[in-house]
């Protein structure tokens, strides 16, 4: 059904039916919160809405599907095959985040794009939503930590070595904790939200009257507050892209120094050698032709994910 058809099937519903809801003589008011959709009007606006929103839905499935698989095992073979160092403890966290991520946040907004007009579940709005601000904040925290953990092995490895899996630990936790001082008043604002839609017909204006997951209707009057919120957020999303960025040049730059100048190659060859010790510096990858050249690093770059 295309929306003209939709559209004209929309007329002839509100034209032959009496509208079980608050009325006047010019304002008419439908609601769609039912999930049962026997209101002819209220499945046609839901089927619109599918429509819509088909390519998310599918995007978000396969994204649960892979996410769930790959994390899951990932997660396996990091608990049960790896060696216990720093490298482990943060792929292990980062992966049950995302694993988490893929078990709640997602299948939450699979059923918010089902069910656009008639998601009424106040309470697990809130958690679900609360929870998704603390896991997607702190793993932007851990890579945080990561980069900061890369950076103590390059500019000091003697020092670095005696960085223990405890180390990355804490700061996974310290990750968590810092998140959750941050985003706890997700858990207050979102809920069940009422959405109203004008749609304009020939006798009138008819507001449609839904249910979603959203900032819940009792603090819809605290915008100041909201908006408090929302900058914080947005600055910390500013100053991890900075710090991440300050790091991880300062990281390339220690290796540039360490590894392209005076080893007899030319500027050809020192720019190759550049651009494979900061891959190698971000990623822990190395080749083994690579290492004769790093010689001068101290033997860093094969520990960087020790």
């Amino acid at each position: 059904m295309n929306k003209t058809n939709s559209y004209l099937a929309l007329l002839a519903l509100t034209n032959n039916m009496t509208i079980d809801a608050q009325s006047n003589s010019s304002t008419n008011m439908l609601t769609c919160v039912s999930q049962s959709n026997e209101n002819p009007v209220c499945a046609i606006l839901l089927k619109n809405a599918i429509d819509v929103n088909i390519y998310p839905i599918i995007c978000a499935f396969i994204y649960v599907i892979l996410g769930f698989v790959g994390n899951s095992t990932v997660v396996f073979i990091y608990l049960t095959k790896w060696k216990k160092n720093r490298t482990r403890v943060f792929i292990l966290c980062l992966g049950i985040l995302d694993w988490l991520n893929c078990t709640i946040s997602v299948p939450l907004e699979i059923a918010v794009l089902l069910y656009p007009l008639s998601f009424d579940h106040h309470i697990l709005c809130k958690v679900v939503r609360g929870l998704t601000f603390v896991i997607n904040n702190t793993g932007s925290l851990v890579l945080v930590s990561i980069a900061i953990e890369r950076f103590l092995v390059v500019h000091d490895p003697l020092k670095s070595r005696q960085l223990t899996p405890r180390f990355a630990k804490t700061l996974c936790l310290i990750s968590f904790v810092v998140a959750s001082a941050v985003v706890w008043p997700s858990f207050v604002f979102y809920g069940t939200h009422t959405l109203t839609i004008p749609l304009t017909l020939p006798e009138g204006t008819l507001y449609i009257i839904g249910k979603t997951c959203l900032i819940a209707d009792e603090h819809e009057i605290r915008k100041g507050l909201i908006l408090i919120f929302t900058t914080i957020l947005f600055g910390l999303l500013i100053l991890i892209f900075i710090i991440l960025s300050t790091l991880y040049i300062a990281i390339g730059r220690k290796i540039y120094i360490a590894t392209c100048t005076d080893v007899g190659v030319d500027a050809a060859g020192s720019g190759r050698l550049m651009r494979k010790s900061i891959v190698s510096a971000i990623t822990g990858v190395t080749k083994e032709k690579d290492v004769a050249q790093l010689k001068r690093m101290y033997v860093i770059l094969p520990r960087l994910w020790v």
